[in-house]
């Protein structure tokens, strides 16, 4: 029930007590009852009225005259300090100082680039419209992680602005282009890359045109960090070339590595033997192991296994020869359903603009509704994928000589296949690392930082240090704003762990700042609607001659009344 309803009632059944306490006998103050009751009413709630409302329109960054003269007729305009200075045209400081100006349900129609984060809470809940300007040539769109993982593969995507043909290098610290992809027809693209080692990094996109011609030149900088050194137990049932370069890899880059390999006839290679209870496997973080090692496992020490996987655990099963149907059923136990399957034994792995070479597998595939790929080959074909079990994860991997990437002069290619197989089934470890929601941070901008404890602070550029206060409704998100003063690497410390992050000045990579404004503008006029050119808005009337009238009819109601006393009392002497 609303309030104007409450209020009427009320209202009406005040009047109606009073009425019938004054009875026919004085119609005229009967009358006045009702009167009064209405003119209070409508005091408290005027009757709406319908009038014209004057669009305002506000002009922001790269506006020019004739985006203003299609929408400035009949119109006021207004000019935010980030538009470029315009004829008759008044300046103000904000958005809100606009509002606070106009009469309230006032329409908006945003011409330019768009508002800045400054003006986008002033806007919200209004009725908007929007006309963008042409966005630039050139990049965009950049979405990559500001934090990297040494060894780790990561990835980026991005988009591009009307160059045809376009064809995007990924130029890494030294200078060399590391990666390329071709753009498609909307203008996205796709790169990945690796770091070899901690610090901060200086990649570089360019764009090229359909002719070759370098068209922009972007930096993307970002931090490699070292991760947690995964705790590994290898399990093998023969020496091989596959687990020779395996383990080669896995020292270099310093996982903590137990390796048993059995020779038969109870002679095992490697490091003193451990007993396979569930206490040893809570101290690795994985195992690997081939299919020769699982069969001598056994049923005991595989339910084991199974109950140190729900603990955490992570495995990855080596299948380098054809497995019996006793084995395929202990793997559906395990949630994955392994087929046959008569595609080509010998595949090709991709790597960005390399060409490596032809490796072999196992013919199998994964038939299993829940797992996901870990490796691919160049066709996309899965050659290891993984699923989780209990609070731990399980991997196949059926690819049998990735050694010879390695002896083809790709071993960063080798090394990077079995980082991310590492990386993805290991054993997952809480740690609270700071993290930025921002993909493409700016000076004077607001940014969101989580993932943090209490005294965190930032690093800007020049020195300075601010305490950052968090946010008690992020929860446990543990989140926190922050307003970078100048352009360059920052640093948020939070207990331990640090992150490192670059700030872009405000008018560096002009393209990724306007479809960023775009964006913003064009999800408020999604929320509230397209403003018209010229409304009629219904608003309350004027409340005075609803009051006037109260004031007049109460004062000759008491007239009335004192009137009426006088003549009772007059009557009451006579008598």
């Amino acid at each position: 029930m609303t309030l104007p309803l409450l209020a009427g009632i009320g209202i009406a059944l005040a009047a109606t007590i009073a009425a019938l306490r004054i009875g026919l006998r004085r119609p005229g103050l009967l009358v006045l009852q009702f009167v009064v009751a209405a003119a209070l009413y409508f005091t408290l709630f005027p009757p709406k009225i319908e009038r014209d409302v004057q669009l305002l329109v506000i002009a922001t960054a790269g506006t020019t005259p004739a985006l203003l003269a299609t929408h400035g007729v009949g119109a006021k305009v207004l000019a935010l300090p980030e538009a470029p200075m315009l004829a008759d045209v008044e300046r103000i400081p904000d958005l809100a100082t606009a509002l606070r100006r106009a009469p309230p349900d006032t329409p908006l129609r945003i011409v330019g680039a768009g508002l800045v984060p400054r003006d986008v809470e002033a806007a919200r809940g209004r009725a908007l419209g929007f006309h963008p300007m042409a966005l630039p040539q050139g990049f965009v769109e950049i979405s990559a992680p500001a934090q990297v993982t040494v060894g780790t593969r990561w990835s980026m995507t991005g988009a591009i602005n009307d160059i045809a043909d376009a064809n995007v290098e990924l130029i890494d610290p030294s200078g060399a282009v590391a990666m390329q992809s071709r753009a498609d027809a909307n203008g996205h693209f796709q790169l990945e890359g690796t770091t070899s080692a901690p610090g901060r990094m200086r990649y570089d996109l360019r764009v090229r045109d359909g002719k070759g011609r370098v068209f922009e030149s972007l930096e993307l900088p970002m931090q490699a960090v070292d991760g947690a050194k995964p705790r590994v137990l290898i399990l093998a049932g023969g020496p091989s070339p596959e687990l020779k370069y395996l383990r080669r890899w896995a020292t270099d880059a310093g996982v903590e590595l137990r390796t048993q390999v059995s020779l038969g006839g109870g002679l095992r290679l490697g490091e003193a033997p451990v007993a396979f209870d569930a206490s040893t496997l809570q101290g690795f973080d994985l195992l690997v192991l081939d299919e020769r090692a699982w069969r001598d496992l056994g049923d005991a020490r595989r339910r084991v296994l199974r109950d140190a996987v729900a603990d955490g655990l992570g495995v990855l099963l080596r299948i380098t020869a054809p497995l019996s149907n006793a084995e395929l059923a202990q793997l559906r136990g395990y949630g994955f359903d392994m087929k046959a399957d008569d595609s080509p034994t010998t595949v090709v792995m991709v790597d960005g603009i390399e060409d490596l070479p032809t490796l072999t597998r196992q013919s199998l595939r994964s038939a299993s509704t829940d797992s996901q790929t870990l490796l691919n080959d160049a066709s996309g074909k899965p050659l290891a994928a993984w699923r989780n079990l209990g609070r731990g994860r399980i991997g196949v991997w059926w690819l049998g000589d990735s050694f010879r990437l390695v002896l083809s002069g790709h071993a960063s290619r080798h090394g990077r296949a079995w980082s991310e197989a590492f990386s993805i089934l290991s054993r997952a470890k809480a740690a609270a690392v700071p993290s930025l929601l921002d993909v493409d941070p700016r000076v004077q901008q607001r940014m969101v930082l989580c993932g943090l404890q209490a005294g965190a602070s930032v690093l800007d550029a020049q020195g300075e240090v601010a305490t950052l206060v968090v946010d008690p409704d992020s929860g446990r998100k543990q989140c926190a704003a922050y307003w970078p003063s100048v352009p360059g690497w920052h640093r948020v410390r939070s207990g331990s762990a640090t992150m490192d992050w670059i700030v872009r000045d405000i008018h560096a990579a002009p393209g990724l700042w306007a479809l960023r404004l775009r964006e913003e503008t064009q999800r408020l006029v999604s929320a509230e609607g397209a403003a018209p050119v010229v409304s009629k808005i219904s608003s309350p009337g004027p409340r005075w001659p609803w009051f006037l009238a109260w004031l007049l009819a109460s004062g000759l109601g008491w007239w009335l009344e004192r009137r009426g006393l006088r003549r009772v009392r007059a009557a009451d002497a006579g008598a």
